[in-house]
């Protein structure tokens, strides 16, 4: 991924799937495995998209 817009666009749609899945979990319609599992699945990438964004403004200033 190049620019800032498209490290700062994934790291929305990952909160966006994590937030899905926690609405999900509250009213009941996933178990608690399922929640672990996407927040290990999708967080894991998420960690290094913010990781990406903060070199990326390091690099910048």
């Amino acid at each position: 991924m190049k620019g800032k817009g498209q490290i700062i666009l994934a790291i929305l749609l990952s909160v966006a799937v994590l937030g899905y899945t926690v609405y999900n979990y509250v009213n009941g319609r996933t178990d608690l495995w399922i929640m672990m599992s996407a927040f290990l699945i999708v967080g894991l990438p998420l960690i290094n998209s913010i990781r990406l964004l903060i070199e990326e403004i390091r690099k910048k200033s």
